[in-house]
């Protein structure tokens, strides 16, 4: 359950690359790189309390930094709302795990393990993941008319 920080740096990297592309090509499909810049150093500075305050993981925090700077302002709040949807589904799944053990034999070390041996264990980066690719989706990333203005 450890997100590597490669993970967040490529996917922030691509975001980098990616509006310079569209800053240079002259492609309006970004209305605003600053909105961008702002809504990920917003996701950052939110996501680092949450970690000091002992509510999220380091990784958790770091790869929804990384997401937020493509969604910018425009689409943090589907972001963050997929997430904490998903997030409410997996740990609606972790407490039901807990409470009736319906795995067997889990594979010793893996979450639901964890969680069937009572701890509080629960794997963030898959609803942050689907989070993501609803906003992604949301916000058009993946329509025919935006993959064809990138040619």
């Amino acid at each position: 359950m450890i997100i590597p920080n490669e993970l967040s740096l490529i996917i922030l990297a691509v975001f980098c690359a990616y509006a310079a592309l569209i800053n240079f090509s002259g492609n309006e499909f970004i209305v605003s790189v600053p909105s961008h810049i702002i809504g990920g150093v917003a996701m950052f500075v939110i996501t680092f309390f949450a970690f000091m305050a002992k509510m999220m993981g380091g990784g958790d925090a770091k790869i929804m930094s990384a997401y937020a700077f493509w969604f910018g302002l425009k689409g943090i709040v589907a972001f963050v709302f997929y997430t904490a949807l998903f997030g409410a589904v997996v740990g609606l799944v972790a407490l039901y795990l807990k409470k009736n053990k319906p795995v067997q034999s889990p594979k010793d070390g893996s979450w639901i393990q964890r969680v069937q041996a009572g701890e509080s264990a629960i794997p963030y980066g898959i609803p942050i993941f689907i989070g993501a690719l609803l906003s992604f989706l949301k916000l058009g990333y993946f329509s025919a008319e935006y993959l064809k203005s990138l040619l």
